[in-house]
């Protein structure tokens, strides 16, 4: 008895309460409000449309020859470039201080160079011709003293002895070597530097400028400039990346 009263209601509830559901479903949705109004047109009639922004040529996606973390952004959407004009920075405190380790090198062998082309300084020539002048007062001192020992002995052998004649002869003969020495000081100091020398100067230095060229080089690859003239439609990159 209960299952034939019970069932046929339990049905119609069912019916009606999916006829509810569907009428309710079926009310339109009503249109969200937008956060800010939209721009007004200045024209009297105008059509709108969504889009995007493309260049007139062609979209150039920038990127760099060297990784590394981004350290500056110069740039933001919108703005007007030129050609070489940075756009942004990678870190590059490493290659900074590699280019001026190697500028003051380069310094070290210009200066070096700079010294050896000079040489020999106007100052330096009247030392050298007073040390020669001594040497030679000294050869001379030495000669008249072997000379008067010399006479002596062949006056009286037994005044001095032999072995105090030969001392002296060493004495001149020591004496001369040191005018020789200061003779040839002298000349090579007024010759100046020897070719040679100075080729090796200038090879270092062009060395240190090749160094210098390769840092500087390093140090342009890690800013990275736009390729030609153009506006920026997109920035996908930030400081920290």
């Amino acid at each position: 008895m209960i299952r034939k009263y019970l069932l046929p209601v339990v049905a119609l509830v069912g019916v009606v309460f999916a006829i509810y559901v569907v009428r309710g479903s079926n009310k339109p949705v009503p249109a969200s409000q937008p956060v800010a109004q939209p721009a007004a047109a200045p024209f009297r009639s105008y059509i709108a449309g969504a889009g995007i922004v493309e260049a007139r040529n062609e979209n150039i996606a920038i990127g760099t020859g060297q990784g590394g973390t981004v350290i500056a952004v110069s740039v933001k959407v919108g703005d007007r470039v030129t050609k070489g004009q940075p756009l942004f920075q990678i870190r590059n405190f490493t290659q900074k201080a590699e280019l001026a380790q190697a500028q003051s090198a380069l310094a070290l062998a210009e200066a070096k160079l700079r010294k050896l082309e000079q040489s020999p300084r106007p100052e330096e020539i009247p030392p050298a011709e007073a040390k020669l002048k001594e040497a030679e007062s000294g050869l001379a001192d030495a000669k008249k003293q072997l000379e008067l020992w010399e006479e002596i002995f062949g006056k009286d052998k037994r005044a001095v002895s032999e072995e105090d004649i030969v001392r002296r002869r060493y004495a001149v003969q020591s004496a001369t070597a040191q005018v020789e020495q200061m003779k040839a000081n002298l000349t090579l100091l007024k010759a100046g530097t020897w070719k040679p020398d100075l080729e090796v100067a200038r090879a270092e230095v062009a060395a240190a400028q090749a160094t210098v060229a390769v840092n500087e080089a390093e140090l342009e690859r890690l800013t990275i400039k736009a390729p030609s003239d153009g506006t920026i439609l997109q920035v996908k990159i930030h400081e920290g990346e």
